[in-house]
């Protein structure tokens, strides 16, 4: 004696549900993936450094935060040069009649505006790395390594 069971709903009614739960789960996951993303820019220093805090040995985050933090209203002052010798160069282009001393003159600036955040990274790297042990400059050299290990296996990924 076999006895079919019916649903208690119709279904139309279980496909939306099941549609309206994969939707809610779709949204959660984009609300979490975007709130534990990876960390790269750190809005407290800015993605030029936040690598530096990164590799720094755990026990000495903190202090690495604190002393890179030093050049961050600097480097946000870049940011926003970035922007608008973009915007720069995109109007250059757009001209009825090619502006090439107007784009050139832009990525010159642009080019000056990059030396000058290397500079500023290069000055707390190498001051940072001063006050470190040897030790910590190893774990650094380390951790570097590591990471180039990743991204080197990652470019051949792609090729």
């Amino acid at each position: 004696m076999s006895e079919t069971t019916k649903s208690r709903y119709p279904l139309w009614v279980r496909i939306v549900l099941i549609a309206s739960l994969g939707l809610n789960l779709a949204v959660a996951g984009v609300a979490i993936g975007s709130k534990f993303k990876d960390r790269r820019g750190d809005p407290d220093v800015g993605r030029e450094i936040s690598w530096i805090i990164r590799l720094a040995p755990d026990d000495k985050r903190k202090v690495t935060r604190e002393h890179m933090a030093r050049i961050r209203d600097e480097l946000r002052e870049s940011a926003s040069e970035r922007e608008q010798h973009l915007e720069g160069i995109v109007t250059a282009i757009r001209t009825d009649t090619f502006a090439e001393e107007a784009l050139s003159a832009i990525l010159a600036e642009r080019r000056a505006s990059a030396m000058r955040r290397q500079e500023l990274v290069h000055g707390q790297l190498i001051s940072l790395m001063a006050g470190f042990t040897t030790d910590e400059r190893a774990v650094f050299a380390d951790n570097l390594e590591e990471q180039l290990e990743r991204l080197r296996a990652r470019l051949d990924e792609k090729r």
